[in-house]
């Protein structure tokens, strides 16, 4: 589904953004600027999507066996996930500590003494942004990942709408405990975030008829619904303070209707195909560019040239990562697979 792959590759593109963003200025940008660094947004398209993808094998009943489905996940994520956290650690240890007029939540990062205590809590891919600013989320995707089969499992044992009681049965849970010790706790956004990959595994369950309804639309009332659903996405958070439940609505929107061969959004350009390729990896590496270049640059030369070294660092340091450890990683995860299988 290469228009979902580009669709990710672009979001990848704004959470880049959106930590230079955080890291000089403090205040929200104007709304011109929104879209490029939307970069909360961006991870909550990434939640729906993993739930929309991960779960299209079960509802096709061509789920593999937990064990070959449990290597594939671990190589997919973790296995990159630690070859960035030892470039973080080290950018963390010849970099860290640098003072320099930038705002708080720069000072998150790298600033904190490097020590085995805090290596092993990332290495256990604790949300912390100690090492890595973008780590946050890869905690919660790899949490899911271990169960989602079993809730995939749920969800087809208890009827065709049962995904959307499951969403409204988390929310109950989540308000009554809100205000409790365990509702402050990682497990309760554990089970927050849960929602996103749950809403995306609804959606991939009901795709043909939501790909037939988008089909009937005529043309003009699909570009209003795929405006509104932009602006949705991008703005919500501007005039909510619910803004979650909205983006995750538009995301669901956005995933059914740009796979209408109608849309000619430019997803299938060999360009978008490739920010979708490396996303990924651009997610792993590029705090680590981030906060090197800031430490080394920052207030030597123009703004301006450092966000397009920045920019052009960041594209050329996925690119290697991904070629020569992403992608090997999703093979060897295959291999395994495959001998598993073959073994059977």
């Amino acid at each position: 589904m290469h228009q979902l792959d580009s669709l990710r590759g672009l979001a990848a593109v704004t959470v880049v953004c959106h930590h230079w963003d955080r890291a000089l200025w403090a205040n929200r940008p104007s709304w011109p600027l929104i879209p490029l660094v939307s970069g909360y947004e961006a991870v909550i398209l990434f939640f729906v999507l993993s739930g929309y993808v991960l779960s299209l094998p079960v509802w096709r009943e061509r789920q593999p066996p937990y064990p070959e489905y449990l290597v594939r996940r671990v190589c997919r994520i973790y296995l990159p996930y630690l070859a960035a956290l030892a470039l973080a650690i080290v950018g963390c240890y010849f970099f860290g500590n640098s003072l320099l007029p930038l705002t708080p939540w720069f000072y998150e990062t790298w600033h904190t003494p490097l020590s085995p205590q805090l290596i092993f809590r990332q290495i256990l891919m604790d949300p912390g942004p100690q090492l890595n600013t973008a780590f946050w989320s890869l905690r919660y995707e790899m949490e899911m990942s271990l169960i989602f089969p079993f809730v995939c499992m749920l969800m087809l044992r208890t009827g065709r709408y049962s995904g959307i009681f499951l969403i409204l049965a988390i929310k109950a849970v989540s308000h009554v405990l809100l205000g409790s010790r365990f509702g402050q706790s990682h497990w309760m956004l554990t089970l927050s975030y849960s929602e996103f990959f749950i809403a995306g595994a609804t959606i991939a369950r009901a795709q043909e008829p939501l790909k037939r309804l988008v089909s009937r639309m005529s043309q003009p009332p699909l570009w209003i619904t795929l405006t509104l659903t932009v602006i949705t996405y991008f703005y919500i958070a501007s005039f909510s303070n619910n803004a979650g439940n909205y983006e995750m609505v538009a995301v669901c929107c956005l995933i059914i209707l740009i796979q209408d061969p109608r849309m000619h959004l430019g997803l299938q350009s060999r360009a978008a195909e490739y920010l979708g390729r490396i996303s990924y990896s651009s997610y792993l590496v590029h705090g680590t560019v981030l906060f090197t270049l800031l430490s080394l640059l920052y207030g030597k030369i123009p703004l301006a040239w450092l966000a397009v070294i920045y920019g052009a660092a960041t594209l050329v340091i996925s690119h290697l990562f991904c070629v020569f450890l992403e992608e090997p990683s999703q093979r060897l995860g295959r291999r395994i697979g495959t001998h598993m299988r073959e073994r059977r």
